[in-house]
């Protein structure tokens, strides 16, 4: 199964710590993640991940491309709406692209 990874900055612990208790599950599938996030859980829970190109940088378009050619099962995106970034309306957009994309 190719998955998705993806988390606000204020997430991003959060995610590492979902990476390493979950790591024989994720170990065991294609893992995608936005630059700076994938980076930390190769780090931290020794995890195979394909970055991105950092969120902000377009990395949510790429992962955004992949979905609409169906190349990902699953997206774990961990938001933060209480700290709204400059780039938020990106993230917006992709996370009701992901939603949207997948009820078809």
């Amino acid at each position: 199964m190719n998955i998705g990874l993806v988390a606000h900055d204020s997430k991003k612990k959060l995610m590492q710590n979902f990476c390493i208790a979950y790591r024989g599950i994720l170990s065991k599938n294609n893992l995608y993640a936005t630059g700076t996030t994938g980076r930390l859980i190769e780090e931290v829970a020794n995890l195979s991940v394909h970055k991105y190109l950092a969120g902000h940088l377009g990395g949510i378009q790429q992962l955004g491309a992949q979905i609409e050619h169906n190349d990902i099962d699953l997206v774990i995106f961990l938001r933060d709406p209480l700290k709204p970034k400059p780039h938020e309306p990106g993230y917006s957009r992709a996370a009701h692209f992901i939603i949207g994309q997948r009820r078809s």
